[in-house]
């Protein structure tokens, strides 16, 4: 149980275990937050501050309160593949770098990233939710916020829909690719990745006259 309001700066990190959690703002100081396992249980409605760097498999388990997380830089995903698990609503409003695959599985609950995914690392990536309410993505999708040509591979299940409203780049590497495989994908953006775009056995929405890039 975390209750008290700290200051210390040199970073956490959760490994493992389940932990109660009453104010995010103040309850792990104010240097970078490392989860790489274990529950997260929020007590109480309030917001992450710190930047946050998902190295494993992660459960922020909050049946009835919003978690934002607003942190002063990027949220870091680099787990080969990290599921962030929420019940209620768990919403990014800093900018989300993706280095591996990554799942969202919610009950009820709306993801939302709400300035943008950048993916840096491994040259191929998934991104799937698994949710009835879907996944948002504002402020789009770099694909090469390094020096690697990315395929970024969009799915959703069976009953909610992965949304990108913002445009989708090549970023620093032309190339980069977009292929959606499961469930329903809407681009909204105008986009102008320039390599191939895929569609296997799911349901594309395109919501602009160059959703599917220049490829």
């Amino acid at each position: 149980y975390v209750y008290a309001s700290n200051s210390y700066t040199a970073g956490t990190t959760i490994s493992g275990g389940r932990i109660f959690v009453n104010d995010w703002n103040t309850a792990f100081g104010s240097g970078t937050l490392s989860l790489n396992g274990g529950i997260l249980v929020p007590t109480t409605a309030s917001t992450i501050t710190n930047m946050v760097n998902f190295g494993g498999n992660v459960t922020l388990l909050a049946p009835s309160v919003d978690l934002p997380i607003d942190g002063p830089g990027l949220s870091r995903i680099t787990a080969a593949t990290t599921r962030s698990l929420v019940a209620n609503s768990l919403t990014f409003n800093d900018e989300v770098q993706m280095a591996g695959n990554l799942t969202f599985t919610t009950g009820a609950g709306v993801v939302s990233l709400n300035n943008g995914l950048s993916l840096t690392g491994t040259p191929g990536m998934t991104l799937f939710v698994n949710s009835p309410n879907g996944l948002t993505i504002n402020n789009g999708i770099n694909l090469s916020a390094d020096a690697v040509v990315h395929a970024l591979t969009l799915r959703s299940g069976a009953n909610g829909t992965l949304t990108v409203n913002g445009p989708i780049t090549d970023g620093s590497t032309p190339g980069g690719s977009v292929a959606v495989t499961t469930g329903t994908v809407i681009l909204n953006g105008n986009n102008s990745y320039s390599g191939c775009t895929t569609l296997a056995t799911a349901v594309l929405g395109i919501g602009s006259n160059t959703a599917l890039g220049s490829g």
